[in-house]
């Protein structure tokens, strides 16, 4: 997880290789997140799937995730 200003490195997270890795990851980082406002966080287009979009809803979180219109929907499953 990167601070966007500064481009600080302010956690990692690390786990076994499958296909939602990234994203596993990513909720991991989210939760440890200690805000007492709504957090935004921003991702790349492979982040941009229902079930992460929704996850980051239902943490408070702001998602700015960048869409992906090649997939069916505009979003994978």
């Amino acid at each position: 997880m990167i601070e966007n200003r500064n481009g600080l490195v302010v956690d990692a997270e690390l786990f076994l290789c499958s296909g939602t890795v990234e994203r596993d990851a990513a909720m991991a980082m989210i939760e440890r997140v200690e805000a007492t406002g709504q957090v935004t966080v921003g991702a790349d287009k492979g982040y941009a799937t229902k079930d992460f979009v929704k996850e980051l809803r239902n943490m408070k979180a702001t998602p700015h995730v960048a869409s992906n219109h090649q997939w069916p929907g505009g979003e994978r499953d």
